[in-house]
């Protein structure tokens, strides 16, 4: 995520982003089927919804920083500032 500022072309975002997507997804259907398998059975809904919670709150936590890591004081870490910003 932090190399995303210094991506010169728009297209090898777009390579990148997909790349990712198919790579997070496939990793969150091990990381749940692993947690599924490996918890007692008696217990496996509070396991799951904990697993949820724990990544809810990453998305939730992560999107403000990453707001506050691309403002405006920051621009000069990037010099293709203005394109993300357009986006």
């Amino acid at each position: 995520m932090l190399l995303i500022a210094f991506i010169p072309h728009l297209w090898l975002l777009l390579i990148a982003t997909v790349i990712f997507g198919l790579a997070h997804g496939t990793v969150l259907t091990r990381i749940m089927t692993s947690v599924a398998s490996l918890a007692p059975l008696e217990h496996r809904g509070a396991f799951m919804s904990i697993n949820g919670v724990v990544l809810r709150l990453g998305q939730t936590i992560g999107s403000p920083l990453m707001k506050e890591n691309m403002s405006p004081q920051k621009a000069w870490l990037s010099p293709n500032y203005k394109v993300l910003r357009a986006l």
